[in-house]
């Protein structure tokens, strides 16, 4: 169960290390400990190697996508975030019937991507309460 007063870890799915650094930056600052990785198999074994509270990831990796990295974490995370560039037919639905939390269509900041993660946290730690 999710509980507020530990550090919620992130692990952050990005195939742009430019833009995976940023986030971590902006996300750290906002209380997360972030790990990063830039494919499936990275994510993978990070997973594999520490607990993970959320993850958030682009739709389309080097290596897959979004959607079977999700499937083959070792332990489904308590909040599962997809960005995409667009909103494009059908998307949004197959996104959560995959069973992701949260999509985001970028352009986003890591203020809002943050607020979307805590408030699914939060949502879901007041369901097992």
């Amino acid at each position: 169960m999710y509980s507020s007063d530990h550090r919620p870890v992130v692990l952050a799915v990005f195939d742009d290390s430019e833009r995976s650094a940023l986030l971590k930056m902006s996300l750290a600052g906002r209380g997360w400990d972030v790990i990063r990785a830039h494919t499936c198999e990275q994510a993978r074994l990070r997973a594999h190697e520490q607990h993970i509270d959320a993850l958030l990831t682009d739709l389309v990796l080097p290596d897959g996508s979004a959607f079977g990295l999700l499937r083959s974490l070792p332990a489904r995370p308590l909040v599962a975030v997809v960005l995409t560039w667009g909103n494009q037919h059908g998307i949004r639905e197959r996104i959560v019937s995959s069973g992701f939390d949260v999509h985001i269509v970028r352009p986003t900041t890591a203020e809002d991507i943050d607020h979307d993660m805590r408030e699914t946290l939060a949502r879901k730690a007041k369901r097992t309460a």
